[in-house]
């Protein structure tokens, strides 16, 4: 297991964070998501072999803009 934290944007309102972390837990591998809008980012446990473009693609299937942080 092995944390990934990604910047979203425009994710402030209890609204977005529930609809990225949805989009979020459907990708296969992920284990637990946790948002942190006054950071705009969201933490994302996941199996070593997920793909972080997986991610990526879910957040912006949502309707957001994702970025790998580090």
């Amino acid at each position: 297991m092995r944390p990934i934290r990604l910047t979203i944007q425009e994710i402030a309102s209890p609204g977005s964070v529930e609809t990225v972390e949805n989009a979020l837990r459907l990708v296969p591998g992920v284990i637990s998501v946790h948002a942190d809008p006054a950071a705009h980012s969201v933490v994302v446990e996941a199996g070593d072999s997920i793909e972080i473009d997986d991610l990526i693609a879910a957040v912006q299937k949502a309707g957001y803009i994702a970025t790998l942080v580090g």
